[in-house]
C-alpha cells in the first residue's frame, strides 16, 4: 500500500455482478452505451459474453471493490492462451477500468499487481495487453509499472461496433 491511495478488496467477479459493472463499461466505450429501451441488443450481448467469460477455464474478470462499503470501483478481465512465440502461456490483459470519480488512487495498480500474480500462479511467461493510440495517459501508467510498448495493434471489425447498431 502507498501513502495517498484508496484500500480496495479484489475478488472474482459473479454473474450478478454485472449490473454494477455496465457505468464502467460505459466510461470506457461510451459509444457503446444504449440511448433508450429499444436497443437492449448491446447490453445483453455483453451480458452473455461476461457469463462466457466466467465460466471460462481460460479467463477472469476481476473486481475491485472499496474497503468497507459495496460498491465495484474497478475491473480487470484477461485472458490466458498459449503461444508460440513465448514457448508457453501468456496472460492478456483485455480491458482495464476504473471508475472515473476513483482514478489515481491507485486502485488500477492494484488490479494489475493482483493480475500478475494470478499470471505467475498460472505459470505464464508473458503479460501482453494493448491500449488505444490516443491514451497517452495511460501508456505512462503501463510504462511505469514496467511494460514495454513493443507493437501496433491493428484491428479489422467484421460488425461495427457502436450504440446504433
Amino acid at each position: 500500500m502507498r501513502a495517498g491511495e484508496q484500500v480496495v478488496h479484489i475478488r472474482d467477479a459473479r454473474a450478478e455482478d454485472f449490473p454494477a459493472c455496465l457505468p464502467l463499461f460505459w466510461q470506457l466505450w461510451p459509444a457503446l452505451k444504449p440511448r433508450g429501451d429499444q436497443d437492449r441488443t448491446i447490453v445483453d450481448g455483453m451480458r452473455t459474453v461476461f457469463c462466457d467469460l466466467l465460466e471460462d477455464s481460460n479467463a477472469r474478470i476481476l473486481l475491485a471493490e472499496e474497503d468497507g462499503a459495496v460498491g465495484v470501483v474497478g475491473l480487470l478481465d484477461l485472458t490466458f492462451r498459449r503461444t508460440l512465440f513465448h514457448r508457453g502461456w501468456a496472460m492478456i490483459i483485455e480491458d482495464l477500468i476504473v471508475n472515473e470519480t476513483h482514478r489515481r488512487e491507485g486502485i488500477a495498480r492494484q488490479l494489475v499487481e493482483y493480475a500478475e500474480q494470478v499470471a505467475r500462479e498460472r505459470g505464464c511467461r508473458a503479460i501482453e495487453l494493448s491500449s488505444d493510440l490516443h491514451r497517452q495517459g495511460t501508456h505512462q501508467f503501463w510504462e511505469a509499472l514496467g511494460y514495454d510498448p513493443c507493437a501496433y495493434q491493428f484491428r479489422k471489425e467484421l460488425i461495427r461496433q457502436t450504440g446504433a447498431d
